[in-house]
């Protein structure tokens, strides 16, 4: 798994679009992989939208597109995939940019973290790219830990926080494509400022996974 780099992000709403600027120059080093990530703002302009700018989509927020009335810029379910659901996003130039999403509850069941992930093919070893949205009182020192199965967790830092609560951002290889499509479950902990040392963990399935990133395809 790789990091994704810092990034410095303008959000204005301009034509039901959201610009995003990237600090190419950054390079990040975690643990055993040394990589700099460079992004294609023109391609990724509207794929990064969804995975960045707006994790914190809520379901109820996205409608079937034969539903929605207010046309470019809105939020659609498109598919859903046992515990996966397929978001896209309505964009009257052109194609419609999706995402898979989940909402990810504690062992109590409440809604804790969201995990939006997109496919992204123009960076050579990286299959796709995601975003993890943690409560606003996350213990940000600690990191979020990530990981498939028994597979050795690895530690991803948070990137920034707003509103909306605490992002971090991952780049997927093939190779981790691979693990959760074959996985059955994946495994987040971290830590709450009020609770500091002791984990929370929560869990990530798999189930439709496979269906869900392959449908972004299509």
């Amino acid at each position: 798994m790789i990091i994704l780099p810092s990034a410095l992000i303008f959000c204005g709403l301009e034509s039901a679009f959201w610009t995003l600027f990237f600090d190419l120059s950054t390079s990040m080093k975690p643990y055993r992989i040394n990589s700099i990530f460079g992004c294609n703002i023109i391609d990724l302009m509207i794929g990064l939208l969804l995975a960045l700018c707006i994790p914190g989509l809520a379901l109820s927020q996205a409608q079937s597109k034969n539903n929605n009335q207010d046309g470019a810029g809105q939020y659609y379910l498109a598919d859903t995939f046992k515990d996966w659901q397929k978001l896209c996003l309505v964009n009257e130039q052109g194609e419609d940019p999706c995402h898979i999403y989940q909402l990810i509850k504690d062992e109590n069941g409440h809604p804790t973290a969201e995990f939006v992930l997109f496919k992204y093919t123009d960076e050579e070893g990286i299959a796709a790219a995601a975003t993890i949205l943690t409560p606003l009182e996350t213990l940000l020192p600690s990191g979020l830990l990530y990981a498939i199965d028994d597979a050795e967790a690895i530690e991803y830092p948070f990137s920034w926080c707003d509103k909306r609560g605490c992002h971090v951002r991952i780049a997927f290889t093939d190779d981790d494509v691979f693990s959760m499509k074959k996985g059955r479950k994946g495994l987040f902990r971290i830590e709450s400022i009020s609770a500091p040392g002791k984990s929370i963990l929560l869990n990530v399935s798999f189930f439709g996974f496979t269906a869900a990133i392959d449908s972004l395809d299509d």
